[in-house]
């Protein structure tokens, strides 16, 4: 267990955050799917939660890093998450997870904050600063499940301003100033995630809704999307990254998004709308699927590798 500790990244909080919402996700397609997804989800969120606690310098160096830092957050938007899953056993410790969750992503934006924005750099500005300020919007999306409507609506929109802010700031990072590191290129992929998080937010968080402010979040979800789904090819060819777990979470979401979108149209009646987004619905459930299930397979093989590595051949020892 201490290998195992020792040689699992901090970045691997993105994979716990898309396993535990492609299990809310999936829930529709069987009993036993989301406890299974969930389940793994616990697991990472324990082991995670076990190597801060027992490895704090290397926590901290993590912290140091701009494209590592960023994706920590990641960490208590998949708290928040699991608390929807413990919810219906036990509600009481279920908020009191959902609030733990809050407050420490608060602490984690905090710090962040202080360390990377307070002396600003261009070049160390990266997708997955997404995560920690537009990443506050997954509480507005699991907020209204707790009775928080309130805090799940400021949630909503302090994401919403970051969004507005970031994006011009990031996308001028990525396409002007480029020289992205290749082990943080798969972190491109986040780019799929801020828009479809919020509309799915506004959506949960908003029982009167306005059509213009969905649409508009629709569109800014949309483009994302294809925007990733173009560089796609290209990341995948990567080799491994602790970054691939940014292959996760932005698909998830974007699906659960325009599930949510469709359920919308349903409500307003607008059926002909909810039946020309059923195929793009099963696409998008589909290929979120597949790249959770591809991350894990490719972080399962990069631990067993560096955790238990193959033995050295006597014969390669002595010739050495």
């Amino acid at each position: 267990m201490r290998g195992l500790l020792k040689v699992m990244p901090f970045p691997m909080a993105g994979l716990l955050l898309g396993l535990a919402a492609a299990g809310n996700m999936l829930l529709p397609y069987g009993a036993a799917i989301r406890p299974a997804f969930g389940g793994a989800a616990f697991l990472l969120a324990l082991l995670l939660g076990a190597k801060a606690l027992t490895a704090p310098a290397e926590l901290k160096a993590a912290y140091g890093q701009p494209p590592v830092a960023g994706v920590l957050p990641a960490f208590s938007m998949g708290l928040a998450v699991l608390a929807t899953y413990v919810r219906p056993v036990l509600p009481g410790p279920a908020l009191g997870l959902w609030g733990a969750a809050l407050l420490l992503h608060i602490g984690l934006l905090a710090a962040f904050t202080w360390k990377h924005v307070a002396a600003f750099d261009i070049r160390k500005v990266f997708p997955s600063w997404f995560v920690v300020y537009v990443g506050v919007a997954v509480f507005a999306v699991t907020g209204p499940a707790f009775g928080q409507p309130g805090t799940a609506r400021a949630a909503f929109w302090f994401g919403f301003g970051a969004y507005l802010v970031l994006m011009p700031v990031v996308l001028y990072r990525v396409v002007k100033v480029r020289e992205v590191p290749a082990p943080v290129l798969p972190t491109m992929a986040i780019f799929a995630a801020p828009g479809s998080l919020l509309l799915a937010g506004y959506l949960a968080a908003f029982p009167g809704k306005n059509l213009g402010m969905a649409g508009f979040l629709a569109v800014c979800s949309a483009i994302g999307f294809l925007g990733v789904m173009a560089v796609m090819p290209r990341l995948l060819r990567q080799p491994f990254h602790p970054s691939v777990s940014a292959f996760t979470f932005p698909f998830v979401i974007t699906a659960i998004a325009w599930k949510g979108a469709g359920a919308y149209l349903a409500q307003s009646h607008q059926g002909v709308g909810m039946l020309m987004l059923e195929p793009v619905l099963v696409f998008l459930q589909v290929w979120a699927t597949a790249m959770v299930l591809q991350t894990l397979v490719r972080y399962a093989l990069f631990l067993k590798k560096e955790a238990f590595p193959a033995p050295v051949p006597q014969e390669a020892e002595e010739q050495a």
